[in-house]
């Protein structure tokens, strides 16, 4: 029976979450003159707290961490007095690589801000996941990312893969995992990799049927693709 290497498909998969973090944190401003410069004409058109995130932030993007927590230290509890607020400061501590005090911050979104806007809450839900796959909790990323991809299913598809191989890694049956894919295909039907690992996870059943059909998914979209165009199923591989 096929055994997909769901292991090494984890890791690449928590680099592409790693690589959207990272880009929700950087900075437009490559150097940090012309970013100190950006800070100064942001004092004078924003409030004081934002003005504080956007210092602090600036640090730790130029490998200050010191004086980035230095800054922090000027925000207290009656500052972070809302959503946007508490969600900076869990990136903030997250950059500073303070996973636990980010988490702090995370989970008090969802104390303090029950009905903040969806999409900061999906956001929260996201660097959950992001944090538990980095602390080798893969049981706690899928309770996170479920969440956001129930709050939204028009998610990134990539978020579909990342869940699918936390719940591989986290043992779950291969009915549940057959269910999420296959929400993920009915919102991103020509996604290349969730259709590679509908076949992968197809070939763990000893049914013909279930591993023609998913081919026969993946070949709907990439007729010409190399592994598969003259296959109808495992029996032929």
């Amino acid at each position: 029976m096929y055994q997909p290497h769901y292991r090494l498909g984890f890791l690449r998969y928590l680099l592409l979450i790693w690589m959207c973090s990272c880009a929700l944190l950087a900075s437009a401003h490559p150097d940090l003159n012309s970013r100190q410069h950006h800070l100064e004409q942001l004092q004078q058109t924003t409030g004081q707290a934002d003005w504080i995130f956007a210092k602090a932030m600036l640090y730790a993007d130029s490998d200050h961490p010191g004086l980035a927590l230095e800054v922090l230290k000027t925000l207290t509890d009656k500052t972070v007095t809302d959503p946007k607020s508490n969600f900076r400061m869990a990136r903030l501590y997250l950059r500073l690589k303070q996973p636990d005090l980010a988490r702090k911050y995370l989970l008090n979104h969802f104390k303090k801000f029950p009905n903040a806007q969806p999409d900061i809450t999906i956001s929260t839900h996201i660097l959950l996941a992001e944090i538990a796959v980095r602390q080798q909790h893969p049981q706690t990323a899928v309770n996170h990312l479920n969440q956001a991809l129930m709050l939204n299913p028009e998610l990134p598809a990539h978020l579909y893969v990342l869940t699918i191989r936390a719940m591989s890694m986290a043992n779950y049956a291969a009915t549940e995992v057959f269910e999420t894919l296959k929400t993920g295909l009915i919102h991103h039907p020509g996604y290349l990799p969730l259709l590679e690992l509908n076949i992968q996870q197809a070939m763990t059943y000893s049914d013909p049927c279930i591993i023609d059909q998913a081919i026969e998914q993946l070949l709907k979209q990439y007729p010409r693709h190399p592994n598969w165009q003259n296959n109808s199923g495992r029996s032929t591989r």
